[in-house]
């Protein structure tokens, strides 16, 4: 996620694709607050959280940050669902356009290069 330009437009977008219930995954790296160069891509535990808040604003539920230790680093992901009690106009919207799907980060990261909020106004490293 730390190559997104804008924070809000990503997950707007990713929204919109997933479907009632569909599962969202974003993990980085577990950098150290005091990180430099190559070791700060990644996140801190504040910036998962801050991304989890995001998410959150964004409509999704049951989000969560967990802890993985993945070959040689700890990975932090931040876990959201799209809810599944409403088939609201969001989604109905987005199955009136073409599926960019989540096979294509690009897409979404084009979308999220387009708007104002960026990574660094949640302190995300670029």
């Amino acid at each position: 996620m730390h190559h997104w330009q804008d924070i809000d437009a990503g997950l707007a977008e990713t929204r919109r694709l997933l479907r009632p219930g569909g599962r969202f995954l974003a993990g980085e790296r577990h950098s150290p607050p005091d990180a430099q160069g190559i070791h700060s891509h990644g996140w801190t535990p504040e910036q998962a959280e801050a991304f989890a808040e995001a998410c959150r604003t964004h409509g999704f539920v049951d989000v969560r940050v967990e802890e993985h230790h993945m070959d040689r680093h700890d990975v932090l992901a931040v876990l959201a669902t799209a809810p599944s009690d409403c088939v609201d106009d969001l989604w109905l919207g987005a199955q009136s356009q073409p599926s960019i799907g989540i096979t294509k980060p690009r897409a979404i990261a084009s979308v999220a290069a387009s708007s104002s909020r960026s990574i660094t106004s949640l302190g995300i490293s670029t």
